[in-house]
């Protein structure tokens, strides 16, 4: 049997679909120049550089992985571009019961290794992954479906150069993949705690609050500006001065400072970061005819803003929503893709507006800058301003810990940004789609480019009617009497340290989605629990119970509902 054959048989166990596009590549001329090596393996150089060692191939890759005695909390290895596939047959041999990922751009390449080299070996694993080109996506669509907390990569020096572009869209592919995997389990490390005392106190404190669904269709007449607290909103000051008395506006907590400032009064002021420095931006009196909008898990403060004019959403923490059901019956659900400024969206849909317009939604850093003057971030750099450390200097690292990188910007050139705001980019182009009825507008010129948001025409806003507020109907919420249902937290807890780690979990999945319903429990939990099941190990066993510790941090709300 020859090489390829060899290798496509034992693909086509494992990576069917792999084995069948490389089995219908057309047979053309080698693109590498192949040879033996001293020690009897084969070898090659490439576009004249060297893939693999004339002395001993096999040899000079295990040297550039790690030793399976290091200590490594890695979920995955990483591969991205095989060479002469000596570099990925030393990190199978070294990853333990890690899973690899080969990520090869050509397939063309990819056959032409097969047929000179026998890696069926490695093919008939089942932890090892086989990913090819031309297009990068395939990598983060891998990824986005896994517990991927942390990917170690292994490159192979010759390719760095040569794969420059490959290397970087799999870097960036891989970086949006994990900022998605992590939005649950990090943001619940860092915020959990809080979240939870703000929901006892507000819940025992509030007074004369209402439910998000009694704004339901209440401005279908009007358009809507939503001011978010990107850099360009001061650009916008001047449009919405001259148009302010024509439409509805909604302004996110942190452009609040910078827009009262303005002595611009909003028509709806959310409130949804529970941060203590995000709630300083609540410090200036909010208008008696601004109504609040925010949820159980934001500061204390939201709460006492406007007493009698404040709404409560359905929280965006999945786990507390059929709690909130019960407790206070159907509050109304804002979606968003995890920043303010894409909740304010989902807000002027739930109203009704048959057009939005952003104005400081920047989703990137235009000329370096994070937020528009005048919010507590950017105050901040300056209270900690000093001779030797001005705020720009620390402005500018800010940006340097948080990854960022260059995007398309509205005016054609390009603009600093990171994966969260790439996340943040990718939902808001899908929400507009979603609402095909309407009209999205970004007023901002600056920041980074969002699908779905039209440029505005000449005289934009200049024909709208003057606006005629309509009043609002419901009553307060009531508590109910009736104690919450409580979770399965016994089968959840009977995960951790399981034997039987397979039926624990199997058990404990059932009763979860029972409970808070499938889409609520997968979203939570299925990336955890689909690494499981397709590379079972330590690593993935720890994401498991890491998902589940995390459902029962939630555990004493249940106890406080019953009080």
């Amino acid at each position: 049997m020859n090489t390829l054959r060899a290798n496509l048989e034992g693909l086509e166990r494992r990576h069917p679909g792999v084995a069948r596009r490389l089995a219908e590549l057309p047979v053309g001329p080698d693109r590498g120049e192949w040879a033996t090596a001293r020690s009897g393996a084969p070898t090659v150089r490439r576009d004249g550089l060297a893939l693999a060692s004339a002395f001993d191939p096999a040899a000079e890759a295990s040297r550039a992985v790690p030793r399976a005695a290091e200590p490594d909390e890695s979920d995955f290895w990483l591969v991205p571009g095989l060479g002469a596939g000596y570099l990925a047959e030393a990190a199978v041999a070294c990853s333990g019961d890690r899973p690899v990922v080969i990520a090869e751009a050509d397939p063309h390449w990819l056959r032409e290794v097969l047929s000179h080299r026998d890696l069926s070996a490695v093919w008939e694993l089942s932890r090892v992954v086989l990913l090819v080109g031309p297009d990068a996506s395939v990598v983060g669509e891998f990824f986005a479906g896994t517990a991927c907390r942390s990917v170690r990569t292994l490159s192979w020096r010759p390719l760095l150069d040569q794969e420059a572009e490959w290397n970087d869209a799999v870097e960036r592919e891989l970086a949006s993949a994990q900022a998605r995997a992590q939005v649950n389990q990090a943001t619940l490390a860092r915020f959990g705690g809080l979240w939870r005392r703000n929901v006892k106190r507000n819940e025992a404190q509030a007074r004369d609050v209402r439910p998000l669904a009694a704004l339901a269709g209440l401005c279908t007449s009007s358009p809507a500006v939503v001011a978010a607290a990107g850099p360009s909103l001061s650009d916008s000051f001047d449009w919405l001065e001259v148009h302010r008395d024509t439409l509805v506006l909604i302004v996110v907590d942190t452009a609040w400072p910078a827009v009262a400032a303005r002595g611009l009064v909003p028509d709806f002021l959310l409130v949804l970061d529970a941060q203590y420095a995000n709630s300083r931006h609540l410090d200036r009196a909010v208008p008696d005819s601004t109504l609040v909008v925010t949820e159980w898990t934001a500061p204390p403060r939201a709460f006492r803003l406007a007493p009698g004019r404040t709404f409560v959403a359905a929280s965006s923490v999945g786990l507390l929503r059929r709690r909130e059901q019960e407790l206070w019956g159907d509050l109304g659900a804002l979606p968003s893709g995890g920043s303010v400024g894409t909740a304010a969206w989902s807000l002027a849909v739930h109203l009704g507006c048959a057009e939005v317009a952003f104005a400081g939604l920047d989703l990137g850093f235009p000329r370096g800058q994070t937020h528009v003057a005048g919010s507590q971030f950017e105050e901040a750099l300056h209270r900690r301003s000093g001779r030797l450390v001005p705020a720009e200097t620390s402005g500018w690292s800010s940006l340097q810990r948080g990854a960022a990188t260059l995007t398309r910007s509205v005016d054609g050139g390009l603009v600093p940004t990171d994966p969260r705001m790439d996340l943040f980019r990718q939902w808001l182009t899908a929400a507009v789609g979603a609402h095909p009825q309407v009209r999205a507008v970004n007023l901002g010129t600056h920041g980074a480019f969002v699908d779905g948001l039209a440029a505005p025409p000449p005289g934009y806003g200049d024909g709208w009617p003057v606006r005629v507020a309509a009043p609002v109907e419901g009553g307060a919420l009531i508590r109910s009497a009736e104690p919450a249902p409580r979770p399965p937290f016994e089968i959840l807890e009977a995960v951790l340290d399981a034997e039987d780690f397979d039926r624990a979990v199997e058990k404990a999945w059932a009763g979860a989605r029972s409970y808070w319903g499938a889409d609520v429990w997968d979203r939570w939990a299925q990336r955890a629990h689909s690494t499981w099941i397709r590379f079972p190990s330590e690593a993935s066993r720890r994401a498991v119970e890491e998902v589940v510790r995390g459902a029962l941090a939630w555990k004493g709300l249940w106890s406080a509902a019953e009080i």
